[in-house]
């Protein structure tokens, strides 16, 4: 064992470290962040070499950008000969864009042609050979297989493999490394995912066939958590089983290194969670540890056998902040540039939508969801973080003082927006809080970083306000979809996919219905066009029957115009009448001769008045007539009784004329017949009462006149209006067109109320109120739906357009949560010591020992000094309670640490090592010295019940981060019936037992048309049993090759169908 001096870090002189899939790429970003192992290989003749290899497509530009920012660094380090970095985008390597590409017969005799290891008999994505699936057939094993590849292989490991074996068909152009013939290969992957945990058993393969039977390929494997999902639960179950079958039947990993992420609870989403950062951090250090301690003089091996093949690794560093206290202003001005860059494109981002919204007239607001509030509680957290971080403390900035005095000041705990539910009281709160550089003097501020400050977060916070308002806008939009994607636009993301789809399934149904509004429409307006039609005809009849009518009117208001006038003549002509009969009658003309009694009578003068009246009136002829007979009948009456009463003159005259008798008779036949006439005609105009009393009405003239104006006026009513339905008011309308004496008015009347009746008896209102309704909601549909079509046409625009913002958006909150993360790990800067899962933040920094170093130091600086040594000293106490949390069964992993067997005999691990890591020449000389190593390796085999004092061991070395402290453990041999997150309740093998049949997510023997399963766990006594006698040379491999069975991928069908029987029943 080294007592002191400087220890260097075992690793191996030509190592290639693959990281398989999103957990293996990102830990091997997060090696290539630990300058101390790319330094190692600025040694000549040493060489290094990381490939990352993924199949997210989502992730390809990010992935690209890292891929180009750890090649700059690399040259900046002058490693460019000793250091390469690759990532590898598999579907482009494999020439294919979605699932679907590996299906062809073409792609399938492709492969199984090829010569080279690992050969493939069965194509297991589609062949039509004996011992294989059609495509279809996998789809009814697993209908939610996903065709694209946004999000990788969705956790479906038999289609990496597949990627995997068509990139190898591609043959060296595809550019997929070759590999070297020697060094030592270390595989990364996460065995819940689907890319690495589908591709690492035959990427293993094909390294060992290149480099042959004596090439080291050491497996590094992430066990994912309980809380995952279901199908990375089966894939972690169903990896483990196949290395399990694996260390029985074939020799192909020299070590299989499993480490837990059960502690961190992580559950899908939660990558910003601190745990699952400070996990990625502290792997490293187990893959370089390993390398150290089986490089070294500690063989951990000697306890690996066929079942009991599993080595069990925890981590965790103690950090000594001083590194961050010389970074610190650097960190959080990269927090600052980064909140720059999120602001101005979130600005970016609202302006676009705006614009948008505003261009379609957008404005309705409705409040958005409850996730949606939750999202800006959280940006505006994001900014929080900026100024309630403990560095601005400490570098004593004023703007975020300022705002915590504001708020403390100005708004009240009730009102804090933690407790806010109301979104309006959010926006206010929001508006509210961006005015607090009002209370800030510019001239206070300490430096550019606390102006930059001063301005940054009132801009940051107006663009989330401005973001929670369009929130509004846009879940005011009455198309969903719409307002999804517009609403994850604001959000950033990327992944669209999904909601455009939807949104090309509205926008083609759109244009169907858009088609049926339409056609719709034009029949509609065909309708209206008949009844507009109808209302000409109409028109037409109507001005028709007012024509064929003119004349009846004509007569009408000619008779009205007459009668007029002739009832101004009509009472001088009446008094004249009167008094021509009251001298008739009373006997006051006296003439025997015929027409001197018509002219005493004043009959010609009457004639001649009424024959003037006829010219200009109507034909009165006949009342001259009528008045000459009368004159007449009382002139014959006269003379009547001038015979009858005849004095002696007058019976001489009648004697000589002749017969008395025959002139009496003569002038009563002539009298009778006036009277005769008088009563025919004289009706007109005289009443005539018995026996024969002559009278003149009062309207003798113009009453017959009337009469016939009102017969032509009924006459015109009847012609125009019979069967016509007329209310009181038409009745009313007519009449007063009629008096009115004004012909255009009275035909514009009669022209309204008829036009408006027949097209009444039509139902023409109705029907046109009807049609004209539909056509104006069909218009309005057909507006919409155009106006809609084109929403959705802009907003397929913007979300192209936008991509790229929101691309940005998401790599700057990237870089932003893990420089914030760095900063929270600050928190116990000159306080107490934190300590978390993997991480311990020493506190109560010695300010003296400041000046002992400046930007190169690290923790050597403090051997050299008592107040150094002081602060080591400390540093090491804090390492010997910290260790023993790493020998602890839910941190490594496994259910039981030590397993009773009988009253004599239990199971334990073979081995033990905890490897100490510290630049620190005066740890590494302190812990190993013979107290204290003795010390931790005593509690190490207590703890373990190791057999042998020597089965644990500690080994130091000085490589790791300049203030850090990495303490690793590793403890072998485990077996599988041990692996707490599988075989606990509520663990794996309730997913594994209901799923194991779906090989879609198998990976071993497929390409022979076959995949293995497990039938059962082991108890833990009888595992513990079987892995006693193992180390006794006994040998377990039939009975655990027992429980598992060999199936034909066929049976996997069968098993399918049987299951959703079973459902149904």
């Amino acid at each position: 064992m080294n007592r002191g001096g400087n220890i260097s870090l075992q690793l191996p002189m030509d190592l290639t470290i693959l990281g398989l899939g999103g957990c293996g790429k990102r830990l091997c970003e997060e090696v290539c962040r630990h300058d101390w192992i790319l330094d190692s290989y600025l040694v000549p003749g040493k060489r290094l070499r990381i490939y990352t290899m993924d199949t997210d497509a989502n992730e390809r530009a990010d992935d690209e950008w890292y891929r180009s920012r750890v090649k700059s660094r690399i040259q900046e380090m002058g490693a460019g000969g000793n250091i390469e970095y690759k990532y590898y985008y598999l579907p482009s390597l494999a020439n294919i864009t979605q699932v679907s590409d590996l299906t062809s017969q073409e792609v399938a005799e492709k492969i199984k042609d090829r010569k080279s290891e690992p050969l493939v008999k069965t194509w297991w994505m589609n062949d039509s050979g004996d011992f294989g699936l059609s495509f279809e057939e996998l789809r009814s094993i697993d209908p939610f297989l996903i065709d694209d590849f946004g999000g990788g292989v969705h956790r479906r490991r038999a289609i990496s493999k597949a990627i995997f074996y068509k990139v190898l068909s591609q043959g060296q152009a595809s550019g997929f490394p070759t590999f070297p013939s020697t060094g030592t290969t270390a595989l990364i992957v996460g065995l819940g995912g689907g890319t690495g945990s589908g591709m690492f058993i035959d990427l293993a393969r094909y390294i060992r066939a290149l480099k042959g039977e004596s090439s080291q390929i050491w497996l590094f494997a992430v066990i994912p958590t309980t809380k995952e999902g279901e199908k990375e639960q089966l894939n972690a179950a169903i990896a483990l089983t196949e290395l399990e079958y694996l260390n029985l039947n074939e020799r192909l990993f020299n070590h299989i290194i499993l480490t837990s992420l059960g502690p961190t609870g992580y559950k899908k989403g939660e990558e910003a969670k601190v745990e699952v950062h400070e996990f990625d951090s502290m792997f490293p250090h187990i893959l370089t540890n390993f390398f150290h301690i089986k490089k070294g003089d500690i063989n951990l091996s000697d306890s690996k056998h066929l079942y009991s093949s599993f080595v069990f690794a925890d981590a965790h560093v103690i950090e000594y902040p001083v590194d961050e206290l010389k970074a610190l202003k650097k960190q959080y001005e990269e927090v600052i540039l980064e909140l720059e860059a999120i602001t101005a494109t979130r600005k970016e981002i609202n302006r676009s939508v705006k614009t948008l919204l505003d261009s379609q007239n957008l404005f309705r607001e409705v409040p958005p969801t409850r996730a949606d509030s939750e999202y800006i509680k959280k940006e505006y957290g994001n900014v929080e973080k900026v100024w309630k971080n403990e560095i601005e403390k400490l570098l004593n900035y004023q703007s975020p003082d300022a705002i915590e005095f504001f708020i403390q000041n100005n708004i009240s705990a009730e009102t804090s927006l933690e407790k806010i539910n109301n979104y309006e009281d959010m926006l206010s709160f929001l508006s509210k809080v961006k005015t607090f550089n009002l209370s800030v003097k510019e001239d206070e501020l300490k430096d550019e970083n606390d102006k930059v400050l001063f301005r940054l977060i009132p801009e940051a916070l107006s663009g989330i306000e401005e973001t929670a308002r369009l929130f509004k806008r846009t879940a005011g939009i009455e198309e969903e979809t719409v307002g999804s994607v517009l609403i994850n636009v604001l959000k950033g993301k990327q992944d669209l996919v999904s909601f455009m789809d939807r949104l090309n399934v509205k926008a083609k149904s759109l244009k169907e219905e858009t088609l049926e509004v339409e056609a719709e429409l034009q029949r509609k307006k065909s309708e209206r066009d008949l009844l507009n039609e109808l209302h000409i005809q109409v028109e037409k009849a109507v001005d028709k029957a007012l024509n064929d009518n003119d004349l009846e009117l004509e007569e009408y208001f000619s008779q009205k115009e007459k009668l007029k006038v002739l009832q101004e003549h009509e009472y001088d002509l009446k008094t004249k009448i009167d008094a021509f009969l009251g001298n008739l009658k009373e006997g006051n003309i006296k003439s025997g001769d015929k027409d001197s009694w018509l002219l005493m009578a004043g009959v010609p003068d009457f004639q001649r008045e009424l024959e003037t009246l006829s010219r200009d009136l109507l034909n009165l002829n006949e009342l001259g007539s009528l008045l000459e007979a009368i004159a007449l009948y009382f002139f014959y009456d006269y003379k009547i009784n001038r015979l009858e009463n005849a004095g002696i003159k007058e019976k001489v005259l009648v004697a000589i004329k002749g017969n008395k008798t025959k002139s009496l008779r003569n002038y009563e036949a002539k009298k009778r017949n006036k009277e005769e006439y008088i009563k025919s005609t004289g009706r007109e105009y005289l009443q005539i009462n018995s026996p024969f009393e002559l009278s003149v009405p009062e309207s003798f003239l113009s009453e017959s006149l009337d009469r016939k104006s009102e017969e032509l006026k009924d006459k015109v009513l009847k012609s125009l209006f019979f069967g016509l339905d007329l209310q009181d008011l038409e009745l009313e309308e007519i009449e007063q067109g009629f008096k009115s004496r004004d012909r255009p008015k009275m035909r514009s009347v009669f022209r309204e109320i008829l036009t408006e009746k027949t097209l009444q008896k039509e139902d023409y209102s109705g029907k046109f109120g009807r049609v004209e309704t539909e056509v104006l909601e069909l218009e309005k549909s057909l507006q919409e739906k155009h106006a809609l079509s084109f929403l959705i046409e802009k907003v397929e625009t913007l979300t192209e357009e936008n991509l790229a913002n929101r691309r940005d958006l998401n790599r700057y909150y990237g870089q932003f949560y893990e420089e914030v993360t760095r900063m929270n790990n600050l928190h116990g800067l000159g306080g107490k010591t934190s300590i978390s899962l993997y991480m311990t933040k020493f506190g109560n920094i010695n300010p003296k020992i400041l000046s002992l170093i400046d930007a190169s130091s690290d923790m050597t600086d403090l051997d050299w000094d008592d107040s150094g040594k002081h602060e080591l000293d400390k540093l090491i106490e804090e390492i010997l309670v910290t260790y023993k949390n790493l020998v602890e069964s839910y941190k490594l992993g496994v259910h039981n640490l030590m397993i009773p067997i009988s009253a004599t005999e239990r199971w334990n691990f073979g081995k033990a090592a905890l490897v100490v890591s510290s630049r620190s020449s005066y740890i590494s000389s302190q812990l190993t010295s013979e107290r204290i190593a003795d010390a931790i390796k005593d509690e190490i085999n207590g703890t373990l019940a190791l057999k042998n004092i020597n089965d644990a061991k500690l080994a130091t070395h000085n490589y790791t981060g300049s203030w850090d402290i990495a303490l690793t453990f590793f403890s072998a041999s485990g077996f599988l019936d041990n692996i707490s997150p599988l075989t606990a309740g509520g663990g794996f093998w309730e997913v594994y037992e209901n799923n194991k049949d779906n090989v879609l997510h198998h990976v071993l023997k497929l390409q022979e048309g076959k995949y293995i399963t497990r039938k059962a766990l082991l108890d833990l006594r009888e595992a513990g049993e079987l892995a006693n006698l193992e180390k006794r040379g006994g040998n377990v491999g039939e009975r655990i090759n027992r429980l598992y069975e060999e199936k034909s991928i066929k049976e996997a069908l069968q098993h399918e169908d049987s299951r959703k029987l079973e459902i149904a029943l």
